[in-house]
């Protein structure tokens, strides 16, 4: 089968902890050329691909995909539908930045066919968000899952970050227990990576005093406990599923998979072609990676060229 992923390196606000390729621009002539560059990169990858072949996962990363116009993502939507065949239940997934979601969208969102939302709280507290540089969600995140939850078939993935400054074990504890009040199908617990060489911003956080590598794992395992003890299988170091949902009964029945979306159950996986700057395509012998600049990738694809 096929895995489809596409990259939206475009963000309305920057993070200091971010360490993904995005930039900031709420330029929608910008957009909207980006977004006709990866609809031409579809068409020139699908004329080299076999027919036959099934799409069972789409997934769409960033930056910050819900920052784009719901009419922009509903045209490269509307084109993979069109070019492409699909197994019975495909996983169509989409992270958002939840402050960013309103009731509207998220209804277009479903819309457009995406049935997985990934939503980026990172941390419930204020102060933490502040010092990152993070708007918080104008409704409470209950709420949001709930609009989420009212579509058949749909799941909701809340991911968190800790390492980050003014949290600690007790504090992330808060927020985990937050976090299983809400009930989402998944929750992901990432470790702040911090590579200030790569991502300048994050020098921020230095000033900030950023927690200690034994409280950082004092969270990590604070978090485990919470979640172990509340329902949730641990999937891999960071993933946690409910016992009733496919990554858990896949794991359970050692059907589990992973593949660069990350992980999935055997029906779901497939060969994983990127679409978008940067985006990193996983080939049966070989990853390839397109452009990182997203000036330069417009311009090569609008050249009729590959950017790997």
């Amino acid at each position: 089968n096929i895995s489809l992923c596409i990259h939206i390196p475009v963000c309305s606000k920057l993070c200091h902890f971010c360490g993904c390729n995005t930039q900031y621009t709420r330029d929608r002539e910008k957009m909207g050329r980006y977004v006709e560059t990866v609809k031409k990169e579809i068409r020139m990858v699908k004329k080299l691909l076999d027919p036959s072949r099934k799409v069972s996962q789409v997934h769409w990363g960033g930056g910050t995909p819900n920052s784009l116009p719901i009419e922009m993502i509903r045209g490269i939507m509307d084109l993979i539908h069109e070019n492409f065949q699909f197994i019975e239940k495909p996983e169509l997934a989409i992270e958002c930045h939840p402050a960013m979601l309103d009731e509207h969208y998220t209804a277009q969102l479903v819309l457009a066919g995406f049935n997985r939302f990934s939503l980026g709280i990172q941390d419930f507290r204020q102060e933490v968000l502040d010092n990152v540089n993070r708007d918080a969600p104008n409704v409470p995140v209950k709420e949001i899952v709930g609009w989420i939850k009212s579509f058949e078939n749909t799941g909701v993935n809340l991911d968190f970050i800790y390492g980050l400054p003014f949290q600690n074990e007790k504090t992330f504890s808060e927020t985990i227990e937050k976090a299983v009040d809400i009930s989402p199908d998944r929750l992901v617990t990432f470790s702040y990576a911090h590579v200030p060489w790569v991502k300048k911003a994050q020098k921020i956080l230095e000033k900030r005093k950023l927690p200690e590598a034994n409280e950082k794992l004092s969270m990590f395992e604070a978090g485990y406990k919470i979640l172990t003890e509340n329902g949730y299988t641990p999937i891999g170091l960071d993933h946690y599923a409910k016992e009733t949902d496919d990554l858990s009964i896949a794991l359970k029945n050692r059907k589990l998979h992973r593949n660069f979306q990350g992980y999935c159950t055997r029906e779901t996986t497939g060969q994983v072609y990127a679409f978008g700057a940067t985006g990193i395509s996983q080939l049966e012998n070989a990853y390839a990676q397109n452009e990182k600049n997203p000036e330069k990738y417009v311009e090569l694809i609008n050249n009729g060229q590959f950017t790997i």
